[in-house]
């Protein structure tokens, strides 16, 4: 790292009568602040016979660079130590645990469905925490590891990827629709709208502006909403894909304005974006996300 002087002359592998064997690391953290490596570099020194030694002095401390006065916290030094394992060759393979933060219909919908099984075979022993909920997960604060998000963030060191455009469109049941004839018009139908204190989604202030019909059902949840459609309970302006995800879900032509058009971001923060476990998840999120593009 830039900001990081880390040390340890000392290889992994080590001879074993005819054969190498490799020895397992110890990383060497120092106090302080203002201390360094040499505090305890000679006291320590017995350990490399049985094992590789890497010294580290943290940002702003003694041979690393002082850099923004904003990085020297714990949470950022934290990933400073994974970074300086992963470029040693210690956290290679593709393991531990990636904290991924997003709502619960697109976990319901699409990640645990059509995402997660190939990536759970292709990386084994990864273990993927899903923190499902509507209020936003503090990247800079390390609340979670990688975000998708339906919005774009505009502060702190991220990495943001938009993976999808997704047009919304009105749905409803086939059953349900076909049972109110022929007629096509908002004030024909009952509606299912979806309403969060706080917060006024574009889908709500669509509804407000175009339907003119007040909703019979509201929900502070996506995923009560989709389901209150697909029982036949009114219709929805909701994401068009969920036509693939739902067969049941029919796109219903009222004469209304096209609806909103919702981004989809991948976020992670840049300082453990090519950890290995991050990596490989949010390439494999980035790729599958993709294929929802325009639908």
């Amino acid at each position: 790292l830039p900001s990081d002087w880390f040390g340890g002359p000392h290889e992994a592998d080590a001879p074993d009568g005819p054969a190498m064997v490799r020895r397992p690391t110890v990383v060497l953290l120092h106090g302080g602040p203002g201390m360094d490596h040499a505090s305890f570099k000679t006291e320590l020194a017995s350990l490399r016979e049985i094992a590789q030694l890497v010294y580290i002095d943290h940002r702003g401390n003694g041979r690393s660079d002082d850099g923004p006065r904003e990085d020297r916290t714990p949470a950022r030094r934290g990933d400073d130590v994974r970074s300086v394992c992963d470029a040693r060759g210690s956290e290679r393979a593709v393991a531990g645990h990636v904290r991924l933060a997003l709502t619960e219909g697109l976990s319901l919908t699409v990640v645990v469905p059509m995402l997660l099984p190939e990536l759970r075979r292709a990386y084994p022993e990864l273990v993927v925490d899903l923190l499902c909920d509507y209020a936003s997960a503090d990247l800079l604060q390390r609340e979670a590891d990688i975000a998708i998000r339906f919005y774009r963030p505009t502060r702190g060191d991220l990495v943001a990827t938009r993976v999808a455009r997704l047009p919304t469109a009105v749905l409803g049941q086939r059953d349900y629709v076909r049972s109110r004839g022929r007629r096509r018009t908002p004030d024909h139908f009952d509606w299912v709208g979806f309403h969060m204190p706080g917060f006024r989604a574009p889908e709500e202030q669509w509804h407000q502006q175009h339907v003119g019909v007040a909703p019979v059902i509201r929900s502070n949840s996506y995923v009560s909403q989709v389901a209150a459609v697909r029982a036949g309970l009114g219709l929805a302006l909701l994401t068009r894909s969920l036509c693939r995800v739902h067969p049941e879900l029919r796109e219903i032509e009222l004469g209304l304005p096209e609806g909103p058009v919702l981004e989809l971001w991948l976020v992670t923060h840049r300082a453990i974006r090519d950890l290995p476990r991050v990596a490989a998840v949010f390439d494999h999120l980035e790729t599958g996300l993709r294929a929802l593009d325009g639908i």
